[in-house]
């Protein structure tokens, strides 16, 4: 018990060395969970994050989506991948640079840290699906940002 206490005692400590999560990610977090975000200003976010940018043409462009041709247009890329998946990109890309470095307090490696990132926030969508399913994007970004950002 006395060394569970020391091991969060010292991970609250080190919590301020994390860096700030980008403006970019908080506004597309912003106009995602208001229903259907206003595309003109989603699009715009999305352009003026080369990272999250980057992310929505390799997953439109992806054999996953089955398009032919090459979607070179971030508005079509947007339009097409829609509001769910362009959070879930912001969030894991907001998310990766933070838990691809080694994070002193949790005491195993960065990978690893990212992987169960992404593993709770897939796992607690799927189980939110079945038991509460209007919650199951809340549930998504629950578990990404509580293991990422929300200590």
């Amino acid at each position: 018990m006395e060394e569970s206490r020391k091991y969060f005692e010292r991970a609250l400590v080190e919590v301020d060395a994390l860096p700030p999560i980008s403006k970019v990610f908080h506004k597309i977090m912003e106009l995602t969970n208001e229903g259907e975000a206003a595309r003109a200003e989603l699009i715009h976010c999305v352009s003026l994050d080369q990272g999250i940018a980057s992310k929505v043409f390799q997953t439109i462009n992806s054999a996953y989506f089955g398009i032919r041709q090459e979607i070179s247009s971030l508005e079509v890329a947007v339009g097409l991948l829609g509001d769910r998946e362009i959070r879930d990109i912001a969030m894991i890309c907001a998310s990766s640079g933070l838990l691809r470095c080694n994070i002193r307090g949790y005491g195993i490696p960065a990978d690893q840290l990212w992987f169960h990132s992404v593993a709770a926030a897939v796992a607690g969508r799927l189980i939110a699906a079945r038991l509460l399913p209007d919650m199951k994007e809340a549930a998504f970004a629950a578990a990404c940002s509580t293991t990422s950002a929300s200590w």
